[in-house]
């Protein structure tokens, strides 16, 4: 299915880090080229990947982290 969503968790038995990838929709603008969200202790960092895929980091960790997963990132496909 096209339209599903990979998710990834990574942990060092502290802190996790969960990384979503899914389509662009039609709720999310196309433009829109990134997002950053900052609950409490949580921090959410969106990025478009590509011309058609959206990309979310989540966790109770900082902000360079989540910054650095992001990055990290690469679409093969």
């Amino acid at each position: 299915d096209t339209r599903s969503v990979l998710q990834c968790s990574y942990s060092d038995g502290l802190a996790s880090v969960s990384v979503f990838v899914q389509p662009l929709d039609a709720v999310r603008p196309a433009e829109l080229r990134s997002q950053e969200v900052v609950m409490g202790a949580a921090q959410l960092l969106g990025r478009k990947v590509g011309e058609d895929a959206w990309l979310t980091v989540v966790g109770e960790v900082p902000r360079k982290t989540l910054y650095r997963f992001s990055q990290a990132w690469v679409r093969l496909r």
